[in-house]
């Protein structure tokens, strides 16, 4: 599903149908560990697969290699191949491009921490009858 939004965002530019900078924005979100990866990387070091693999919870080896190919494309992230002995190896890291999304992302971030401290001392979110998921 992620792709089809990314495709379309992408036809609509490339046939100069496009003018909605928000649905630009959000197709470069689109994507179950996006920004989990943005999040990891914010502060402009690199990042190794496997260290990706850790730190992200429950994410399949394809899952991560798609997102991080997507992230790629849209010129967010740069990925460099190296060879330790026999032993090849990837790391990512923020471009300038995705350099700029870091403001975006720790709003986002400080928005949500302001707003689950909200829901933690709301009485409605306290009830049992209360679902969040509705």
């Amino acid at each position: 599903m992620e792709t089809d939004i990314r495709q379309d965002v992408r036809n609509k530019i490339q046939s100069g149908n496009f003018d909605c900078a928000k649905e630009l924005t959000l197709s470069m979100f689109s994507g179950k560990h996006k920004m989990y990866i943005l999040w990891e990387l914010r502060n402009g070091d690199e990042i190794h697969f496997n260290q990706f693999t850790r730190i992200i919870p429950n994410v399949s080896r394809k899952v991560l290699t798609n997102q991080l190919n997507e992230l790629i494309q849209d010129s967010i992230i740069e990925k460099r191949d190296y060879s330790e002995g026999k032993v090849k190896r990837a790391s990512y890291k923020l471009t300038a491009i995705g350099a700029s999304l870091i403001p975006i992302l720790t709003m986002m971030y400080d928005w949500g921490e302001k707003r689950i401290d909200q829901l933690r001392i709301d009485p409605v979110y306290q009830t049992k009858n209360f679902h969040p998921d509705v």
